[in-house]
């Protein structure tokens, strides 16, 4: 089983790229003299896909001064160094990046379903350099080998695709989150709050006031970037080596081998989903305990069938949802120190370790 997780707790020290919401200059003619790259991209309403494309390409050193030319002039687009979301043409080669075109079906890589977006073409191309220097730049690999740093690369191309890019994809694409009818919508994802930055009709929709909107548009797409970025490295990866040893352990905690013990909370789903995987027990792990942030009890969290799922494994038994202190003692049965159990099972608590492990072992039984 992989054991370097590159950085431990106390190493980790990502620090912010400052300057990596700095406005470029935005404009609707190729500007002439100049010796910097032009990236190209249509003009009128824009969406949230051509401006995290952007937002990324300027997280890398070739593109972080680059021109942005707004325009669907085809002379003037054959004149960009890059061109994104337009065009009607996909060609890594020419550095050409559109999705919209007859036959376009093109996805992150093998396994993967969503049809991609500029975003998601841009991301596929230059997504792990970017990375790459982005941790190269902002974080302190103090004892960080080169094996371990493309380890942590491929985690986070995956990871940040998934957290990040990928909806964004979808969306832009009109593919529902869901083929069920919705029962809400969520109008204050990312692409909805770039659309809201576009004038509305009773505003000036003027080349020029929509450049500075883009402007504003790209600004606020890179600064969630870069801070989803920090917290993947400064918080999710590290949080990689506590689930490992845990899991490592795990027959030690409980001899059904179906109990972790976190040393310390971190964010636990996705590495603990990982590992199961990569052993071979998909499924296997039931109940996650770990000691609440205040330090004052431990938390029984019920492992969801998938991540983000409300489904559980094996949630908290029914008798138990929805009761406190006492009551809760009763309800378990010769255990003290309950302090909780959620209404639908997904959580409990105890005062003590073993409390915590009492309650385990009773929704373990038969």
């Amino acid at each position: 089983m992989e054991t370097d997780y590159s950085l431990s707790v106390q190493e980790a020290s990502l620090k912010h790229p400052s300057d990596a919401s700095s406005s470029p200059v935005i404009v609707s003619e190729v500007p002439t003299g100049v010796s910097c790259p032009i990236i190209g991209t249509h003009d009128g309403t824009f969406h949230c896909d051509e401006v995290l494309a952007i937002s990324m390409l300027r997280l890398l050193p070739t593109y972080h001064n680059a021109v942005v030319v707004r325009t669907r002039d085809k002379a003037k687009l054959a004149q960009c160094t890059i061109v994104l979301d337009v065009g009607g043409e996909y060609d890594a080669v020419r550095l050409r990046f559109d999705h919209h075109q007859r036959g376009f079906d093109e996805t992150l890589g093998e396994g993967y379903k969503t049809k991609l977006s500029s975003a998601g073409l841009v991301y596929k191309h230059f997504g792990k350099d970017m990375l790459r220097h982005l941790i190269a730049t902002s974080v302190a690999p103090t004892q960080m080998s080169s094996a371990c740093i493309e380890n942590m690369v491929e985690k986070l191309f995956t990871k940040t695709y998934f957290d990040f890019i990928e909806h964004i994809d979808g969306i832009d694409n009109g593919i529902d989150v869901a083929e069920s009818d919705l029962r809400y919508k969520i109008q204050t994802h990312l692409p909805g709050r770039v659309a809201k930055l576009n004038s509305a009709w009773n505003q000036d929709g003027s080349a020029d006031s929509l450049n500075t909107r883009f402007s504003r548009a790209l600004s606020m797409v890179t600064a969630e970037f870069v801070d989803t970025f920090m917290y993947l490295c400064n918080s999710w990866w590290p949080a990689r080596r506590i689930v490992a040893q845990a899991f490592e352990e795990r027959n030690a905690v409980h001899p059904s081998g179906k109990v972790l013990h976190l040393s310390s909370y971190c964010p636990w789903q996705d590495h603990l989903f990982e590992l199961e995987q990569e052993v071979g027990l998909p499924g296997h792990i039931l109940y996650v305990l770990y000691g609440d942030p205040k330090g004052s009890s431990v938390r029984i969290h019920a492992v969801p069938e998938k991540i983000g799922s409300f489904l559980l494994r094996a949630p908290l038994p029914e008798p138990w949802r929805g009761l406190r202190d006492e009551m809760l003692d009763d309800a378990v049965g010769g255990v003290q120190g309950c302090t909780f159990v959620h209404a639908n099972g997904f959580i409990g608590g105890n005062k003590t370790l073993n409390g915590a492990m009492k309650m385990v072992n009773k929704a373990l039984s038969p």
